[in-house]
Parts: C-alpha cells; structure tokens; sequence
C-alpha cells in the first residue's frame, strides 16, 4: 500500500471508530480533528496502537457527550452501556476484531474484554432478546452508510490554512529581520 493510500485509510480508521465509540457523527468529527492534529505520530503507528489511541480518546470525551445522543432507542440502549462493554461488544461485534486486537485496543487483557463483553451481552439479551445481532447489523450499516470524506475534506482544508498562516507569519518575520538587518547595515556604512 502506498503512503498516501496508508494515510487515507488511517483517517478512515479513525473517523469511523470515533464514530462508532461516540455514536455521533459530530463527536466523531471533533474527535477526529483532536486525534488527527498530531497526524505525524498518528500515520506512523502500527495499527493496533491506533486503535488504542482512538478508543482512549473516545473515553475521555465520553462524559461530555452522554446527553448530546439523539439516537433510535436500541442504539441508545447500547451506547448507555459502561464504556467498557460498549467497546468491548461494538469492537467484537461490529467492527469483527479478534479478541486480542480488541483487548490491546482497550488496554487490557483477554480474560477482562471477555468480562466487559458478557456484562455487554447480558445487558443488551435482557432488553433486546434476540435483536442483539439485528444491533450490531444495524449500527455497522450506519456506519458504513456515513461517509467520512466530508469531514475528513474539512479537516484537510483547515490544515492546509493553518500552513498558509504559518508560512504568511514567518514571511512577516523574516521580513522583519531583514529590514531591521538592512537598516543596521546603512546605519554601520551610511
């Protein structure tokens, strides 16, 4: 895979697991701005390191968005799940990892993702019964129904303006320095 392919896909990991650990696309959004503004160590990061960073930062960000969820009732059943089984059922069940990818994305070990999964599964058994798969079907078309592009495209525009303003100041600098040098040059010889 090419580098510029490896990047694309690295800002669709992120978006998209941002999205389904939020469950809200301007969250998601946010916290792929918030992830992405230290791109250089982001793009080259294993991909399990990756995930992990994506779902700490997820849990950061979770308490300030638990009221913002306007979601279907099933869906919010889910994400009113402890964080740990929430990701522990979207990463298994959803995005098909193993368990030990997913236990490496939680930072911990197996014996604990399988425990935040069975609390996951009870939970959602005893609400849903057998819509539980019907769930996780549901919630991974939505996110394969959301494309990222255009906030990924935003977030490329704002950076690509974050350099202009880079480069216009240190233009303005330099400039500075230079007149202040020539003056001090024609002051030393005029």
């Amino acid at each position: 895979m090419g580098m510029l392919a490896r990047i694309e896909a690295y800002r669709r990991r992120v978006w998209r697991l941002a999205y389904l650990l939020t469950g809200d696309e301007s969250a998601a959004g946010e916290m792929f701005e918030k992830i992405m503004r230290d791109r250089k160590a982001i793009e080259s990061v294993e991909p399990d390191r990756l995930d992990r960073l994506i779902v700490m930062r997820a849990r950061e960000m979770m308490g300030a968005l638990k009221t913002r969820f306007v979601l279907d009732p099933h869906v919010a059943l889910l994400y009113g799940l402890p964080s740990g089984s929430r990701e522990a059922w979207l990463l298994i069940h959803v995005e098909d990892m193993d368990e030990l990818t997913a236990a490496k994305a939680m930072d911990c070990s197996k014996k604990a993702l399988s425990l935040h999964l069975t609390r996951a599964e009870e939970e959602l058994r005893r609400e849903l019964g057998d819509g539980v798969a019907d769930l996780a079907a549901a919630v991974r078309q939505r996110a394969d129904g959301i494309d990222p592009a255009p906030v990924i495209a935003a977030w490329s525009q704002k950076l690509r303006k974050r350099r202009l303003w880079r480069m216009f100041w240190i233009s303005v600098v330099a400039g500075a320095a230079l007149m202040a040098l020539w003056s001090y040059y024609m002051e030393r010889t005029g």
